[in-house]
């Protein structure tokens, strides 16, 4: 209850202006976005090299890389899988053909395996639906996970500096409301012309005031222009009732419960005003929920009396 108590940021409109023409916001935005994308792209990154780990890790045991069997003279190499079936047909027809074959790995689909044979020999692999190990790296691939494993680990710390910097920004909020502000009052401002009545020697302007600050209204403008102006009052017309702006007036007991009405919808100037009604159920009700002091209280009150 105290924090809806509490005022609300003020400041005067030449400061606003001058922190809106500044555009102080804008580097925030740009910072705050620009921090966000990299998040995304770190993000990208680490699942690219999990996924490529969870390919490599199965070859961990592999001694050679794909490049240098292409370096012998006399015999050929080749790394690849080969499916793994309910009787082995392929893996074992390949066992029984002149070639040499190192198992690497093998689990429920296939066999990971290195096949050595003569270069004068021709063996079509495709019958055996070989599948070549797409590597193209040099170091094998145990190294390459650990390097892979190390490069995660540097991702995600700058991936959680950059969260923690973000958290952190929550001091510019301030920045972008007062942005948001200075840009609406530049928009009311160029919606509010429609209300001038410009002549050569004239200029009239319409708009509504506080029944309550009328007098000190007009002894504004009589400080400021004396004679010069004309100030003409009456009263609202039912058929443009829908354009009155709406200002709640209330008790200040009453009074920061008006944020629930205006959360939900202000009522029209010829409607009631709900908050008196609602302060009531939200004091009672939700500070039940709030504090368990008022709900103690509650079924204190309830059992003394049941007992009576």
């Amino acid at each position: 209850f105290k924090l809806l108590q509490q005022p609300p940021i003020t400041t005067s409109y030449e400061e606003l202006e001058k922190f809106g023409k500044a555009n102080v916001a804008e580097g925030v935005l740009k910072k705050v976005n620009h921090q966000i994308n990299r998040v995304h792209e770190l993000e990208r990154h680490i699942q690219s090299n999990n996924e490529e780990i969870e390919r490599l890790i199965k070859w961990e045991k592999l001694e050679i890389v794909p490049a240098n069997l292409e370096q012998f003279s006399f015999c050929k190499g080749k790394v690849g899988t080969i499916p793994r079936t309910e009787d082995n047909r392929l893996y074992n027809s390949l066992l029984e053909n002149n070639i040499e074959v190192q198992e690497i790995f093998s689990n429920d689909r296939e066999y990971g395996v290195v096949v050595f044979y003569q270069s004068s020999c021709s063996i079509d692999f495709d019958e055996y639906l070989f599948e070549p190990f797409d590597y193209s790296r040099k170091e094998l691939p145990k190294q390459r996970v650990v390097d892979l494993d190390q490069e995660n680990m540097q991702l995600i710390t700058e991936k959680e500096n950059i969260i923690a910097s973000l958290q952190d920004s929550k001091k510019y909020l301030i920045d972008l409301q007062w942005q948001i502000d200075y840009i609406l009052s530049i928009y009311a401002r160029q919606i509010s012309k429609n209300n001038f009545l410009c002549t050569p020697h004239l200029v009239a302007l319409e708009g509504w005031i506080e029944e309550t600050r009328i007098l000190y209204f007009i002894k504004v403008m009589d400080e400021h222009f004396g004679h010069s102006i004309y100030i003409y009052e009456s009263e609202t017309l039912s058929d443009n009732q829908d354009e009155i702006p709406i200002k709640l007036t209330n008790h200040s007991l009453i009074e920061p419960f008006e944020l629930l009405t205006e959360m939900y919808a202000l009522p029209k100037y010829y409607e009631k005003d709900p908050t008196p009604v609602l302060a009531p159920f939200y004091f009672t009700f939700f500070g039940m929920m709030v504090a368990d002091l008022g709900y103690g209280l509650l079924l204190f009150l309830g059992t003394m009396l049941a007992l009576k």
